[in-house]
C-alpha cells in the first residue's frame, strides 16, 4: 500500500500559481521587466481559493529594492487564502522569516539574499524545518543557449549551476525554485 501511495504523491501534479506583487498589486511581467497591472492580490488569491490550488507563491519584485516588506497586505493575503502561502521578496534575515511566519505564511524563498548571506538558508532552515525554505534562481541564457546565472556580484556560468545547486541544497534548503 505505501509503494502505491507513495508512487501517487511523487506523479501527482500539483498547480502552485507563482505572483508578482508590484506596489501593492498583481502585475504580469516579461522576463521581470514592463510589469502590467493583473488585478487586486486578495481578489487573485480569492479565486485561486475557488480553483482550489495547491499552493500559491507571492513575489514581491519591489521588496528587495526598496529594502521594506509590506507585512500588513501580506497577513491580508494570509488571511484570506486557503492554501499554503510561499512568499519572497526581501527576506535579508532571520527576523523578517519569522514574522512572515508568524503572520500564517508557510514557506519563504530567499532570493538574492543568498548570494549576499549563504547562512540565512541553514538559519532559517534549522530554526524553522528546511520544509519552510525555499531558494528561488533566475536562469538566464544568450543567443547561443548557453545557460547562465547572474546577479550583482556574481555569475555562474553552465559548468557552475549544478554545483551551485548542491550547495543551497547542502545549505539546508527543501525547495529550489527555477525561473527561467
Amino acid at each position: 500500500i505505501f509503494k502505491k501511495f507513495f508512487k501517487y504523491i511523487m506523479y501527482r501534479s500539483r498547480v502552485i500559481p507563482i505572483l508578482l506583487l508590484k506596489d501593492e498589486y498583481i502585475v504580469k511581467t516579461i522576463n521581470f521587466s514592463n510589469p502590467k497591472y493583473v488585478g487586486e492580490p486578495i481578489n487573485i488569491v480569492r479565486i485561486f481559493n475557488d480553483k482550489e490550488a495547491d499552493e500559491i507563491c507571492i513575489f514581491d519584485i519591489d521588496a528587495s529594492f526598496k529594502n521594506k516588506i509590506n507585512f500588513g497586505l501580506l497577513e491580508n493575503i494570509a488571511t484570506n487564502a486557503r492554501m499554503p502561502i510561499c512568499y519572497g521578496g526581501g527576506i535579508n534575515s532571520i527576523s523578517n522569516a519569522e514574522k512572515i511566519f508568524l503572520l500564517g505564511v508557510e514557506k519563504i524563498a530567499i532570493g538574492e539574499a543568498l548570494f549576499d548571506n549563504e547562512k540565512i538558508i541553514t538559519d532559517i532552515s534549522k530554526k524553522f524545518g528546511s520544509q519552510s525554505c525555499a531558494v528561488t534562481i533566475n536562469i538566464n541564457y544568450n543567443e547561443i543557449n548557453n545557460y547562465f546565472i547572474k546577479g550583482k556580484n556574481y555569475i555562474y556560468d553552465k559548468n557552475q549551476i549544478v554545483g551551485l545547486l548542491r550547495k543551497i541544497i547542502d545549505l539546508g534548503a527543501g525547495e529550489i525554485i527555477i525561473n527561467c
